[in-house]
């Protein structure tokens, strides 16, 4: 479990380094069309393993590869809603409210997917967590009457979801497969993920006038495309390998949530956000949350 945690923790790093990249997009905007952009740049760095891939897992039934395309589905419905509150408002104001639903609905449900039941410390620390999280959004006491707003935004409703989506058929996804490919599972559907994100994203930005326009404002961008491409899919590819070697996903997923303090805290060095007394009291208060969460082993 130590190596699970560790891995999932690292998963965190870079999922904070690639979010705050996507915030700033192409020019300055954060767009499906940079996130998927990047995507494309990571399935073409997957694509000579993909034959070893499909051998890997040729011999799945039919219903999981219907949950392989729900999962990139639903990622991909997940950019589509990041991008658009993150046009609306700061990264450390949107990106815990996206991220305190799954946290908690992913710990409260493991043991009606078939892993065993939280314990009364992740509960505690789930629940403290997502106070957290309630106090990062906030630039002051005064501003508490504009987290209803913030919390009923499609756009953070519609991440949130697609999140707990996604995060349920990976945990899926891998326990399968690691009965079927054993150590290969983890980076078989890396792989698989990887190019079935960029195909069905491709689809979806092809399908959306204003995405499809927002492409020829991603000239210039390249580098930056690329490198968070690399960071969406090392962060993934090493959730992946937490989970498949932890013996439930509630630890390892909640490691991953160290993301959302440290996705607050690039916001306001990197992006200039403003830091305020609520969003370091809320930061402390996730961390310790995570703590409990991943202590419940």
């Amino acid at each position: 479990m130590i190596a699970a945690l560790a891995l999932a923790a690292f998963s965190a790093v870079l999922h904070a380094a690639w979010n705050v990249a996507g915030k700033r997009g192409g020019k300055g905007s954060a767009s499906l069309a940079f996130f998927i952009a990047a995507e494309m740049c990571a399935a073409l760095i997957m694509a000579p393993a993909l034959p070893w891939a499909v051998h890997q897992v040729c011999g799945w039934p039919t219903w999981y590869w219907a949950l392989l395309i729900a999962s990139s589905v639903l990622q991909v419905g997940s950019y589509v809603c990041i991008a658009a509150a993150y046009r609306r408002t700061d990264v450390s104001a949107s990106y815990p409210l996206i991220r305190a639903m799954p946290a908690l609905v992913l710990t409260v449900g493991g043991g009606m997917l078939g892993w065993r039941h939280p314990g009364a410390l992740a509960l505690v620390g789930a629940a403290v967590l997502s106070l957290g999280c309630l106090l990062v959004p906030l630039t002051g006491w005064s501003t508490w009457r504009r987290l209803g707003s913030g919390l009923l935004d499609p756009a953070v409703a519609g991440a949130a979801a697609c999140i707990c989506g996604y995060g349920i058929t990976d945990a899926l996804l891998v326990r399968e497969a690691s009965i079927s490919a054993g150590s290969a599972a983890a980076p078989a559907l890396a792989c698989l993920l990887a190019i079935g994100n960029a195909i069905v994203g491709w689809i979806a930005v092809w399908l959306i006038p204003h995405e499809r326009a927002r492409m020829s404002s991603l000239r210039g961008s390249w580098k930056r495309i690329g490198l968070t491409g690399i960071g969406i899919w090392l962060s993934y590819g090493t959730m992946l390998a937490a989970l498949s070697l932890a013996t439930h996903p509630g630890p390892p997923m909640a490691m991953r949530q160290l993301a959302i303090p440290l996705v607050a805290m690039l916001g306001m060095w990197v992006l200039k956000e403003s830091p305020s007394m609520p969003r370091w009291l809320g930061i402390v208060l996730i961390v310790v949350g995570i703590v409990g969460m991943a202590l419940d082993s």
